[in-house]
């Protein structure tokens, strides 16, 4: 953990590691907080999965700065927050995360229109691979049709 932070080529993998968990769980500004118990599904097993896992069995607190300091607008919370507060499913919820992933979502605003009232269309169909929609390197998923009908209903 001495590395993380640094600009060597250690600590920049360890930031991209941590960063690719914070994105996978998309639930919380820092995610080494959260119940591994709950939550862990939703994660690709990494080297920070591994450090969450054992830091949450022996009860030790990390504490890692958060890419994003701030919800970008007053009353915002992670779109999965959301999600987990609805009637869903774990596999559901894990189907969801994977576009949600794909669509590259962090926030409940992310997907809301302008006026607020509903999900900008946008976010209805699958963004196009070259498109970059926020500046982080999101993870490559995978999602089925199923996937995505479950989006949809979460929208």
């Amino acid at each position: 953990m001495q590395h993380y932070g640094c600009s060597s080529l250690l600590g920049i993998r360890l930031r991209a590691s941590y960063e690719a968990l914070y994105l996978e769980l998309g639930l919380s500004k820092d995610p080494l907080q959260e119940s591994f118990g709950k939550y862990s599904y939703l994660c690709t097993p990494s080297w920070p999965r591994a450090i969450w896992e054992h830091s949450w069995l022996f009860r030790i607190k990390i504490n890692i700065p958060s890419p994003i300091e701030h919800l970008p607008r007053k009353g915002d919370k992670y779109f999965m927050e959301a999600v987990w507060s609805a009637d869903f499913t774990r596999d559901e919820i894990k189907g969801i995360n994977r576009v949600r992933i794909q669509q590259q979502v962090l926030f409940l605003s992310d997907v809301m229109a302008a006026n607020g009232k509903g999900a900008d269309d946008k976010y209805r169909y699958p963004r196009q691979a070259l498109d970059q929609w926020l500046s982080f390197r999101w993870p490559k998923v995978y999602y089925t049709k199923e996937d995505t009908r479950l989006w949809q209903q979460a929208l």
